[in-house]
């Protein structure tokens, strides 16, 4: 069939944004559906991941750099997989979890209908326990009842694996006792027991940027930078601890010399201004970036930057490497994706709650604020970590037995960017993803829509057969566009590209394009309703559709049969074929004046013998959800007017990692803080 070119009459849209566009699209931001694709993707290269990180990898996991590109890439398929499935199965998700050994999700749910739905997405699923909501809940009052035992409670988690909450107490046997004071939250709670002391991961001296004051003459601290990021008006942003805030007296941050004493003037970098410490269990801060030059990168060990090409969310199993000015890069495992730490020492006398997630990854002083990663992922920022007297990594348990290194991570998705009005991490700019229609999908007149996901606040241009329109994505990166008046039946192709400018830096990705075909309107499904679980093996499926139209009736893709609508448009036909027990997918098109209409669906659902949804038939896959998605591919000094040192004895020419690349020279950041009188560490 030949192509269909809307009218140029037609076209005139504006976008939210108030852009004024040409074509017959009108552009609008919209939220991000559950299943959206993330812009982008998790595909994750072996040449992405540093020379030093390589290291820390074969160090700390012990396996090489190209198993660990392929296994992060399956962690962060599997964590966009895990969110999609919380948000569709509700109370049914048990919660999840990646396997390393395997680089396979696993999923917990509550009932076979919710295991179906894991398994069609390609996950390992075992049924039963309680949901992850209830663990949730069970975790938050258990945190509350926690902070009220006086630093006796070292933390509260949530353990999927065995749909438990995981309560930490403290050292020694005021402590210990409180194992039988747990209040029945009505899930399984188990305890343990750890010697090291949670804090703040502060330092003094080294790589990094400085917290001081506006005269430029006094410092208090010195961090490592997360992540950068910008506003919705294309404002340069770093991402950082909130604890590496100093107060309204000190307030800016300067740049840090790497190798060198800090001498005035000092090179300011920025000026902190939205800060949450301790509030609502958080740890992060931004600072304001006074110049225009800023990258998608975080810094190398090695005078290079890694390009970030995707935020994913922490999931149990995941393996991170964490950088830092003090540890450099180091690697471990998620062990919690959910955790809240009690009573953390911010090195000034008080106990703050902080909300994260747990890895085994050293962090010691110095390293607060840097990037955690799972190789070009951003995953969360450094805030705490679980320490020996001198600030090291080796720990051990109640029993004095060593154990892994316990380090706290704020999450970007769960703890940082819900709470900043507008702020989203800067990450490699790649086509935009176009998600509906897919290329070659036949779309009913009534379902015209170009929707798709891209850098949040960049500039959609897309081309429509010969008309234009531009749209603004959101803070999500969800963008689409619908047409002033209906389109003609016919086919229609569309290119996509986007462009972002942060500060003075403005980049525009290469072209993504796809076509598609405006079928007259699918018939409606009436019976069965979808969802329906029945014992009928043979159902009636009826509907409606215009009159005269022949409707084909098809059963997981089988054409179960054919039917004339009546002058009334309705139309009914019986299934004949017995089907098994479990879930069907019933399909019916309309065909009118040779034209096929796009499909209508629903969900049959037949129970077994004993009247119960069967288990999933489809054997588990690799949690992938098929093609992976599209996108780019320390001792402390003791003069308290010293920063205190966190072993920065090997400094680079140009910052460290964990922090931003800027046109002219990396610098990473870190936190630290002045000794206080007690001759504690404090923060990270």
């Amino acid at each position: 069939m030949s192509k269909a070119s809307p009218s140029r009459g037609l076209l005139a849209a504006a976008l939210s944004a108030g852009v004024v566009t040409l074509g017959a699209f009108g552009g609008v931001a919209s939220a991000q559906s559950e299943d959206a694709t993330p812009l982008n993707g998790t595909d994750v290269n072996v040449e992405s991941i540093p020379s030093q990180m390589q290291v820390a990898i074969e160090r700390d996991l012990g396996i090489s750099a190209e198993a660990y590109a392929e296994q992060a890439t399956a962690a962060g398929n599997a964590s966009n997989t895990s969110a999609r499935l919380a948000g569709e199965l509700g109370d049914s998700f048990g919660g999840s979890w990646f396997n390393s050994e395997t680089n396979k999700l696993h999923v917990k749910v509550t009932d076979n209908a919710a295991a179906q739905v894991a398994v069609d997405l390609g996950a390992e699923v075992e049924v039963g326990g309680v949901s992850l909501a209830q663990l949730d809940a069970a975790s938050a009052e258990l945190a509350g009842w926690a902070s009220g035992q006086g630093g006796l409670v070292a933390g509260v988690s949530v353990d999927v694996q065995s749909s438990s909450v995981v309560v930490t107490l403290g050292n020694g046997e005021e402590a210990a006792a409180l194992e039988g004071a747990l209040p029945d939250v009505g899930v399984d709670v188990t305890t343990k027991q750890e010697t090291a002391e949670r804090r703040l991961v502060d330092i003094n001296g080294g790589d990094g940027y400085f917290t001081g004051n506006q005269a430029e003459d006094d410092i208090v601290g010195v961090c490592s930078f997360g992540f950068p990021a910008y506003n919705a008006s294309g404002n340069p942003i770093y991402l950082t601890a909130g604890h590496c805030y100093g107060d309204e007296d000190f307030s800016v941050a300067y740049r840090e010399i790497p190798g060198e004493q800090p001498t005035l003037p000092l090179e300011r970098l920025g000026d902190f201004d939205v800060v949450s410490f301790g509030e609502n269990n958080t740890d992060y801060a931004t600072i304001n970036v006074t110049g225009d030059n800023i990258a998608p990168a975080v810094n190398t060990w090695d005078d290079n930057a890694t390009t970030i090409t995707g935020v994913v969310e922490p999931i149990e199993g995941m393996e991170v490497c964490k950088s830092g000015r003090t540890t450099q890069y180091t690697c471990g495992e998620i062990t919690h994706a959910a955790t809240t730490w009690e009573g953390v020492n911010d090195g000034q006398g008080n106990l703050v709650d902080i909300d994260g997630f747990e890895h085994s990854a050293c962090t010691e002083g110095g390293d607060s604020g840097g990037a955690i990663v799972a190789g070009s992922l951003a995953v969360g920022i450094t805030s705490a970590a679980a320490g020996n007297a001198d600030g090291g990594c080796e720990i051990t348990d109640g029993q004095g037995n060593p154990i892994d290194p316990i380090s706290l991570g704020v999450s970007l998705t769960e703890n940082v960017l819900p709470h900043l009005d507008g702020v989203a991490v800067l990450s490699e700019v790649n086509a935009p993803v176009i998600e509906t229609p897919e290329d070659g999908q036949r779309i009913g007149e009534d379902e015209q829509v170009i929707a798709g996901t891209a850098n949040p606040f960049a500039t959609v241009s897309l081309q429509i057969n010969d008309q234009a329109a531009e749209v603004t994505a959101d803070e999500d990166g969800a963008w689409e566009i619908r047409p002033d008046s209906a389109l003609p039946v016919g086919e229609y192709s569309v290119t996509a590209s986007q462009t972002l400018t942060v500060g003075g830096e403005t980049w525009t990705s290469e072209e993504t394009s796809l076509s598609f075909f405006v079928a007259p309107a699918a018939p409606a499904i009436t019976e069965p309703a979808d969802g329906t679980e029945s014992d009928n093996a043979t159902p009636t499926v009826s509907g409606t559709a215009q009159a005269g139209a022949t409707v084909t009736v098809s059963v997981d893709e089988e054409t179960a049969g054919e039917t004339e609508a009546d002058a009334e448009g309705n139309w009914t036909l019986d299934v004949t074929e017995e089907l098994a027990p479990g879930t069907h997918t019933i399909t019916a098109v309309q065909v009118i004046e040779g034209s096929e209409s796009a499909p209508a669906t629903v969900t049959y659902i037949v129970l077994d013998d004993q009247g119960e949804i069967p288990p999933p038939t489809t054997p588990p896959g690799d949690g992938e959800e098929g093609a992976n998605p599209p996108g780019a591919d320390a001792p402390e000094q003791d003069d308290e007017d010293d920063l205190a040192d966190t072993g920065a004895n090997f400094i680079l020419p140009l910052i460290i990692i964990g922090g931003v690349a800027l046109a002219g020279g990396t610098f990473m950041v870190l936190k630290f803080r002045r000794r206080n009188a007690s001759g504690t560490d404090g923060v990270a």
